[in-house]
């Protein structure tokens, strides 16, 4: 049996595009699920996140951004565990209202 050089080389671009394929799909396949979801914020935009939140709670005109910013001076929302970040926004709208 004889293979012609063309056919050959033909099989062996296939069978190394195949090879590179199935090393994506396996490195994604063992790629932990969970590294895909995780995001960062910055300080800053956990701030404006955590500001929001309260104003949408409280749902008054006569409290700004600004007042909410005095309270939370000296504080870092991304030290805080989420239960904190509960309490503080308990606290806030407490003393707010």
């Amino acid at each position: 049996m004889s293979i012609e050089f063309s056919n050959l080389s033909n099989i062996i671009r296939t069978y190394n595009r195949q090879l590179k394929l199935g090393k994506v799909t396996d490195t994604l396949s063992k790629a932990p699920a969970q590294s895909l979801d995780k995001v960062t914020l910055s300080p800053e935009a956990l701030k404006l996140l955590f500001i929001t939140d309260v104003l949408a709670e409280i749902n008054s005109e006569e409290i700004s951004k600004a007042d909410i910013e005095k309270l939370l001076d000296g504080i870092d929302l991304s030290k805080l565990s989420e239960d904190q970040l509960k309490a503080l926004k308990k606290d806030i709208i407490e003393n707010l209202e």
